[in-house]
């Protein structure tokens, strides 16, 4: 099924907006672990947010329900322990796209 022209840059500019406007949805320059620490974020506010999980856990860890939540919450601050480091290089070309970014939209 073919989509008309329209039709696939209206679905580009909704991609583009709900990128913009929900973190988790990332974008063309999200990495790996960008993307992985969102979804534990998000598996983990689920968890809170359902008591029925909460007692799940508490249960198969024989833990009280207070100290399971604690602990979702503790692991939310950083789900996949430290970000990997990013090579000289790549942080450099970052920063000059920045900066040709915003010499751009000071121009227009």
């Amino acid at each position: 099924m073919a989509l008309r022209v329209g039709a696939r840059e209206s679905l580009n500019t909704q991609l583009e907006h709900l990128q913009m406007k929900y973190v988790g949805t990332g974008h063309a320059d999200t990495t790996k672990y960008e993307w992985l620490c969102n979804q534990r974020r998000d598996s983990f506010a689920s968890y809170i947010g359902h008591e029925s999980m909460l007692h799940y856990f508490a249960i198969a860890q024989n833990e009280s329900i207070a100290r399971v939540r604690v602990g979702c919450l503790d692991k939310m601050a950083r789900p996949c322990g430290d970000a990997p480091e990013v090579p000289a290089n790549t942080l450099q070309l970052a920063v000059a796209k920045q900066a040709e970014a915003s010499e751009e939209m000071d121009v227009s």
